[in-house]
This record gives C-alpha cells, sequence and structure tokens, in this order.
C-alpha cells in the first residue's frame, strides 16, 4: 500500500537543502549532459536561460516576450536609461545585459556567483558586456559608498535569508525617491501548496537545492517593514503571465484587451493596483473569498519612503533608561 500523500510530503528532504554556487553550477553542467538525450531536462534548462550555449541562451532572452515585456514596464515605472541601475541577485547576468544592449547606460550586477553558467563568468567574458559594473562580493558592496536610483531583482527574493533584513539593508543603497522593481517570485499560500512546491521542483530534491516560497503578501509586509512601501502590483494574468512563465505566446484577445487596460492603470493610477492587492488579500484572509488576481503578481515596485526621526514620547524601549535603572 502507497503511503498517503501527507505522509510523502512529509518525507522530503528540508534542511539539507542548500545554496552553494559550486554546487549549483556542477548541477547544471550535469543537467546539460543529461539534457542531450532528455527532453524534459532540455526545456526547463532552456526555461530559465542555462543551457550550454550561452551565446544562444543571451539572444533568445534579448528577444524573448519576457523582456519586450520588462522593458515596456520599466518606462512605464520611470525606470530611465540614464538613471543608475542595479540589479542583485543577477545569476548569469542575461537582464543586465539586454538592458545596456537597449542604451541603458549605468548598469551594476551583484552576483556572489561568479561561476561559468549559473553566475558572471560568462558574462565577462563578453566584449559588449564591459559597462557592466560586476560585483561578486556581498561585503565590497555593501561596503561600498556607490548608491542607485533603482533596484531590480528577478527571481531572487524568496532565497533572502531573512526577508526583512536583507531588504533593509537594500533599501541604504537606494537614493532618496529610489524604486525597486520585483519580477518573478514563486508564491505559496498554504502549508500543502509550499510543500507540493518543492516536491516538483525540478532541482529541489534531485540535487538538494535551497528553495523556497511565500504568500505574495508576506513579501510585501516585509518591504514594508524595512521602509519600502508599495507602489503597484501587476497582477497574475497580465501579458498572458509571460514574466512569470516561460512562453512566447502573446495570448487570447481578452487577455490582450485585459493587458492594455493594466496598462493604462499603471501608468495613470498605480495605486489602484496597490489597492486592489491589499483588498484581495483581506477578502482571501477574511472571506475565505477565491479571488486570485492579484494573488500571484508578477511583479511589484516598491518606492524608498523617508523615515525620518521618531519621536522620542513614541520608542518604547530606550536603551539609556535601562542602563540607568540597573545601575540604580
Amino acid at each position: 500500500m502507497e503511503p498517503k500523500a501527507p505522509q510523502m510530503l512529509d518525507q522530503l528532504e528540508l534542511f539539507s537543502l542548500c545554496e552553494e554556487p559550486a554546487i549549483n553550477e556542477q548541477m547544471i553542467v550535469d543537467e546539460n549532459e543529461r539534457a542531450k538525450s532528455d527532453e524534459l531536462s532540455a526545456k526547463i534548462l532552456e526555461s530559465v536561460y542555462w543551457e550550454s550555449d550561452r551565446d544562444r541562451a543571451f539572444e533568445r532572452y534579448h528577444e524573448s516576450l519576457d523582456f519586450q515585456t520588462t522593458l515596456k514596464l520599466f518606462k512605464t515605472f520611470g525606470v530611465e536609461k540614464k538613471q543608475s541601475i542595479v540589479e542583485i541577485g543577477g545569476g548569469s547576468g542575461f537582464l543586465s545585459w539586454a538592458l545596456t544592449q537597449e542604451g541603458y547606460q549605468d548598469i551594476s550586477l551583484l552576483e556572489p556567483n561568479p561561476h561559468w553558467i549559473t553566475g558572471t563568468g560568462y558574462l565577462r567574458s563578453r566584449d559588449d558586456a564591459k559597462a557592466i559594473q560586476i560585483e561578486n562580493s556581498l561585503d565590497d558592496f555593501y561596503a561600498s559608498d556607490r548608491t542607485y536610483d533603482t533596484v531590480v531583482t528577478r527571481n531572487c527574493v524568496h532565497h533572502f535569508p531573512n526577508m526583512t533584513f536583507v531588504a533593509a539593508c537594500i533599501r541604504q543603497k537606494l537614493n532618496p525617491g529610489g524604486r525597486w522593481v520585483m519580477i518573478r517570485e514563486p508564491y505559496v499560500e498554504t502549508a500543502h501548496e509550499l510543500y507540493r512546491f518543492l516536491q516538483g521542483h525540478p532541482y529541489s530534491q534531485g540535487y538538494g537545492i535551497y528553495e523556497f516560497g511565500f504568500p505574495a503578501a508576506h513579501f510585501a509586509r516585509s518591504l514594508s517593514m524595512a521602509g519600502l512601501r508599495l507602489r503597484a502590483a501587476v497582477p497574475e494574468p497580465y501579458a498572458n503571465q509571460t514574466l512569470a512563465l516561460y512562453s512566447n505566446e502573446r495570448g487570447s484577445r481578452l487577455n490582450r484587451w485585459m493587458t492594455a487596460a493594466v496598462d493604462q492603470i499603471l501608468d495613470k493610477t498605480p495605486t489602484l493596483t496597490r489597492f486592489g492587492f491589499w483588498a484581495e488579500q483581506m477578502l482571501r484572509d477574511c472571506f475565505k473569498m477565491r479571488t486570485a488576481f492579484f494573488t500571484r503578481p508578477q511583479v511589484m515596485v516598491f518606492d524608498r519612503e523617508e523615515l525620518g526621526e521618531m519621536p522620542a514620547s513614541t520608542i518604547w524601549y530606550r536603551p539609556e533608561k535601562a542602563i540607568a535603572k540597573k545601575a540604580a
């Protein structure tokens, strides 16, 4: 008799999951070898632009609907070509590279992985990527006094060991009025969904690679706690989900109409999408409604808030008073 599904989920490897650049690189080298005779492995590698033909992978991303949609949203959100932009956790760096090909003038990339496929190794070898400021050291990045107008992350934030802490560190690298564009995160809403996500991930259980998902509201609340205010949320169906799934299909006529309507809202009154996001969360939490337009946003945009000084009367713990009381 086979075990029931919950028991199978409880048997997943969890504590041993790790993030190690050398392990990730060897995994992808092995998967590229497997892909020579396994069509599914090849398709998965292509979906994340990790196939061994690096020239082809970069060109495919540059020509993809994914990137064209990203460019359109950058324009909508006021991410200009002259701004200082840093991509954090950019992996291979194909997004940073594609942006430079489109005339973005000041692109930096923070990626701790220096390896050829999964890290910045190949990117460094390209003559047309010399203008990208590549940093592999987290210590050097945060020690630098360089700040940026825009932070971009793509499929990255769910890897932060403490989302609010890392977001607070990143906020210090943003100029006043700066913006964070968060693209493509994995969302789960229940324990069962989380375990299914880990079970179904192509590399988590097979290779012991750390992956995790969170509710969309957890991302928004964690960044809010760090001093970053949600400005806009791009809903799940937008552009036929091309920013969340590997697809170059433009979708049905209805989807294209909806996308055009969302474009107008994002351009004129983006706060409506923020209201829609939080209203939907409330309906789902309080009334168990199944509305799911914003539950898995493909993109969330955050503005840096200026915190100022907190009035002394509102500070619930003042260490100087505690020390004086102890001394007395």
